[in-house]
């Protein structure tokens, strides 16, 4: 019995990894945790968790930005990061933001060049900087997720806060120089 619930967690965690590197992680948080609306009057008292939750409205606006300004990434995400409240009872009372995170997907045919690779990484931290800052819910930068995707399914992920981003580019790094300073991050 000990060895079917070890393999029953395994698979699960693998799944989970396999949608968080996807970036398709936002879509199973809407499922388990859907949005909630802020309630009104005193503040009860809650238990907090971490929490994401998708922002359907924000990416789409986003993605077409990103078609507009034909930026090589083929797709873009946006997510809420922040606490659930959540009540005595178990139920959520309120979703409260503090950043936004941005999921991008980027077809790619060598993972080797990663002087390309670093070139696609600073393109989508120019588009990031050029959001508008009162469109992403949260006081806080968020972190981005540059999903490099080869035709055979392979990935490569970097995953980076924006101000270490716009901090390397700004120290003059760019191609591969840039890619392996995020991939570091």
């Amino acid at each position: 019995m000990k060895r079917i619930i070890i393999i029953l967690v395994v698979l699960i965690l693998a799944a989970v990894a396999a949608l968080y590197f996807t970036g398709n992680l936002p879509q199973l948080a809407e499922l388990i945790s859907p949005q909630q609306q802020k309630s009104l009057g005193d503040d009860p008292q809650c238990s907090y968790g971490w929490a994401t939750q998708p922002l359907p409205e924000v990416t789409a606006e986003l993605q077409k930005k990103l078609i507009k300004f034909e930026i090589r990434a083929s797709e873009v995400a946006a997510a809420a990061y922040g606490e659930n409240c959540v009540l005595a009872d178990g139920s959520i009372d309120r979703f409260i933001t503090m950043q936004t995170d941005l999921y991008f997907k980027v077809p790619v045919t060598d993972f080797k060049d990663q002087d390309s690779l670093g070139r696609i990484a600073e393109e989508t931290i120019r588009f990031v900087e050029d959001i508008p800052k009162n469109t992403l819910p949260g006081p806080q930068e968020g972190y981005i997720q540059v999903n490099f995707i080869s035709s055979a399914g392979e990935m490569q992920s970097l995953w980076f806060r924006l101000a270490d981003g716009r901090s390397a580019i700004g120290d003059g790094l760019e191609g591969a120089a840039l890619y392996e300073y995020l991939m570091d991050r």
